[in-house]
């Protein structure tokens, strides 16, 4: 049996890219995608819109164009694969968290 880890997300950008240079020549972009899942109405029930904001990271080419091209508020669709990062939070405590590291992006809103 084969494994698989692809992600397909369009969404709106909730923040301005922030992007650093990580050493010379190789950039990366971290932003925030919101998406939405749109809520529903039956005889008996109300199910309201639900959005959960989902962390991506973007590299080297693509956080250029991010960087250029990416503002809160864009739609934007992104292809790419979940990953698990680790930090450690003002305290010193390890912490870890899942974002989606972006192979294709595709800009949704014109450029304004």
């Amino acid at each position: 049996m084969a494994n698989f880890n692809k992600v397909i997300l369009m969404g709106y950008v909730g923040n301005d890219p922030q992007v650093r240079e990580v050493k010379e020549g190789v950039k990366v972009a971290n932003v925030s995608l919101a998406v939405t899942e749109k809520g529903y109405k039956t005889a008996s029930a109300e199910v309201p819109d639900r959005t959960i904001w989902i962390n991506l990271v973007v590299w080297r080419g693509l956080a250029n164009v991010v960087e250029n091209y990416v503002k809160k508020g864009a739609n934007i669709h992104v292809e790419g694969k979940l990953r698990i990062s680790q930090y450690d939070d003002g305290n010193g405590n390890k912490k870890e968290r899942v974002e989606v590291e972006v192979s294709d992006l595709q800009l949704l809103t014109a450029k304004g």
